[in-house]
């Protein structure tokens, strides 16, 4: 019987040697097509045990397994836990809406992000930069009015000694230019608009005295601070006179 069988076999290898040789296409499909039957017995096979209660160990081999196919596997890696304003609470594979709470699960690390606390701490940066700029954004534009301001009150200066020259030099109130200034001058550049105005009042009440005849210089004064300035005044009398921002309003 067992040589029977070995030469039968022997024929059996022969023939499919030679059916392999002639249609090597045909035996290709045949042999996928012996695969995929023998997947399938194999899968209803792991199904038959997975339903049955004599099986455990086998179920506890194969549970970790399936966890870790799923992990594995990118359509499944991220899950969403999305609560709405009515406190529902949702599992889905794509991102939450913006409007409902939302928690991220990594399926392969289990670990969880509060994606709606990442999304407000961003918004709340992107508030902030735009206060930011916004803030950056009328600062320069006060600084801009405040250069308009000075230019204009240093001209109302200008056209004062064209029009007076018996009473001052040409050069008695040169204009302090913003962005050009001294360094005392620059310590008090947030004031430049009533700093020019202030001058053209200092010369105007030195000449008042009747002991200046003519405003030879008209300076901010080094005695200067930021709650009071003071200017000082160079007649062609050789007299000084210093006078506070106080003293100029009254």
């Amino acid at each position: 019987m067992s040589k029977l069988d070995n030469t039968g076999l022997t024929t059996k290898l022969i023939a499919s040697e030679q059916h392999l040789t002639l249609k090597p296409i045909l035996v290709k499909k045949r042999i996928r097509s012996f695969k995929n039957h023998i997947s399938f017995k194999g899968l209803r096979h792991l199904t038959n045990c997975f339903m049955s209660r004599n099986n455990m160990n086998l179920i506890k081999f194969f549970i970790p397994v399936i966890s870790y196919l799923l992990a594995t596997n990118p359509a499944v890696a991220g899950v969403y836990k999305c609560t709405d304003s009515q406190g529902n609470t949702s599992y889905q594979s794509t991102p939450c809406a913006l409007e409902n709470k939302a928690i991220e699960i990594d399926v392969k690390t289990g670990r969880s992000t509060d994606i709606s606390l990442e999304l407000k701490q961003k918004e709340r940066e992107l508030a902030l930069k735009k206060q930011q700029e916004a803030a950056l954004q009328q600062q320069l534009k006060l600084e801009e009015k405040r250069k308009q301001d000075a230019l204009e009150q240093s001209q109302i200066n200008q056209t004062l000694i064209k029009n007076n020259p018996i009473q001052y030099s040409a050069f008695a109130i040169p204009p302090y230019l913003a962005d050009n200034l001294t360094g005392l001058v620059k310590k008090y550049q947030t004031r430049l608009p009533e700093i020019e105005k202030f001058r053209r009042l200092a010369a105007q009440k030195a000449l008042s005295t009747g002991e200046c005849t003519r405003v030879e210089s008209d300076e901010l004064s080094i005695k200067s601070k930021h709650d009071q300035l003071v200017f000082s005044i160079d007649c062609s009398s050789a007299k000084t006179f210093y006078f506070n921002e106080s003293e100029l309003i009254n």
